[in-house]
């Protein structure tokens, strides 16, 4: 897609989105190796855990003073494009089907013995 060709050609990926659901574009920013910025709470909030993962801002001035010290700041790019990367690795459907799955099992045990 288009979208994953633009994501391969950069180094940074920036979504100054307020009320941003989950955001499966920061996972494919991710994947693609790219440094990532976004809003605290929105997205992707609570999965790339912190700030070795991903840049959070609290606000659209924040925002704009992350990236412009991000942009002049090449090892700081480099490592948040490794840590992503790798996050998003761990992100494999398979494992997140998995932990679904255990999820699944221990509330299905958890109704049953509060039943008995």
């Amino acid at each position: 897609s288009i979208v994953l060709k633009f994501l391969r050609e950069s180094d940074i990926f920036a979504l100054p989105s307020f009320n941003e659901t989950f955001g499966l574009v920061y996972l494919e920013a991710a994947a693609s190796k790219n440094a990532i910025i976004g809003h605290k709470e929105e997205g992707v909030w609570g999965v790339f855990e912190n700030e070795s993962e991903m840049l959070y801002s609290n606000n659209s001035i924040d925002f704009e003073s992350i990236l412009h010290n991000l942009i002049d700041d090449d090892q700081k790019i480099l490592k948040l494009k490794e840590t992503a990367f790798n996050k998003a690795k761990q992100l494999e459907w398979s494992k997140i089907v998995n932990q679904y799955k255990d999820i699944y099992e221990d509330s299905i045990q958890l109704f049953n013995s509060k039943q008995s």
